[in-house]
């Protein structure tokens, strides 16, 4: 499972919302492909046991970089040996990635916030630092300011 959606037992769920989390729970469109749906207005426990043979998830979690929405990258040390994907102005694939073995460096990624789960949204980071440079560049130059 990636680091964008945590799959939540039944029973977490209702710990995840009393904190706070926004959790989705899977229901089906009318053409019986699964969607991910936030779960809101639930105020009982009968309303949510209802749903209890459904499979849950807590739901994205995003930061902003510039008006990039990207995924959100860890905050805490994943469990030795996970592969972790950098955020890497770098490379041409603008992802590195390694195994977390609690080492200087990935203690040094973790705290600059580049680290994640998945390729996917180190690339995605790594478009958004991108992108947010090239716009200040190129309001330089229109600034007359790059001089």
């Amino acid at each position: 499972m990636n680091e964008q959606y945590k799959e939540l037992s039944f029973d977490y769920i209702i710990t995840a919302i009393s904190d706070g989390k926004i959790v989705e729970v899977e229901k089906f469109d009318q053409t019986g492909k699964p969607v991910w749906v936030t779960i809101s207005g639930i105020t009982t426990i009968n309303e949510l046991n209802q749903l209890k043979d459904s499979r849950f998830r807590q739901a994205l979690q995003t930061i902003n970089i510039g008006g990039h929405i990207v995924p959100k990258p860890l905050t805490e040390p994943p469990e030795h040996d996970t592969t972790i994907y950098m955020a890497s102005l770098l490379n041409k694939s603008l992802y590195s990635s390694d195994w977390w073995t609690n080492h200087a460096m990935s203690q040094e990624w973790l705290k600059r916030g580049l680290v994640h789960t998945t390729k996917e949204a180190a690339i995605a980071h790594a478009k958004a630092l991108i992108a947010i440079s090239c716009d200040a560049i190129q309001e330089e130059a229109d600034n007359g300011t790059n001089e």
